[in-house]
């Protein structure tokens, strides 16, 4: 049966980890709020990197080059839409949450978790169940310069 699904919001997250959940890698993101489980959006990749190191500290070392690969061939004129999610759960981790075993599990080290709980004082964490398009959607960037 072929389902139409309506998808009228966006999830940003930093490229890379937009490619692990594609490709499986991993299934959570960190987003900057909570998502109510069962909300549906589209994955919108982002090259604006949300944590205060340098992303190479942040990603743990067997997914580094396939992030280094996402980050160079990233254009932020346009945006290859790829796949959309639905939230299954999300959870807020504080400072008394294991970040090592979430790091084993993901493809975020310990250090790179540490730094956005120390950054945001708690960490959104979404179980997302992925969809692929069936065909990439370009969508072009519009970017307003603000005064402040």
């Amino acid at each position: 049966m072929n389902q139409q699904v309506s998808i009228s919001t966006a999830l940003c997250l930093f490229a890379p980890d937009i490619e692990a959940l594609i490709q499986g890698r991993i299934i959570a993101a960190l987003p900057k709020i909570f998502i109510r489980p069962g909300q549906q959006f589209a994955l919108y990749s982002t090259d604006s990197f949300n944590c205060p190191i340098y992303y190479k500290q942040y990603y743990r070392s067997n997914f580094l080059s396939t992030a280094q690969d996402i980050i160079n061939q990233f254009d932020a004129t346009q945006v290859l839409l790829k796949a959309w999610a639905r939230c299954e759960l999300c959870q807020i981790l504080n400072m008394n949450t294991s970040l090592e075993i979430l790091s084993q599990l993901t493809i975020w080290t310990t250090e790179g978790l540490q730094e956005i709980l120390r950054q945001r004082q708690h960490i959104f964490l979404a179980y997302l169940r992925v969809y692929k398009f069936p065909e990439s959607e370009k969508v072009t960037i519009n970017l307003i310069r603000r005064g402040y």
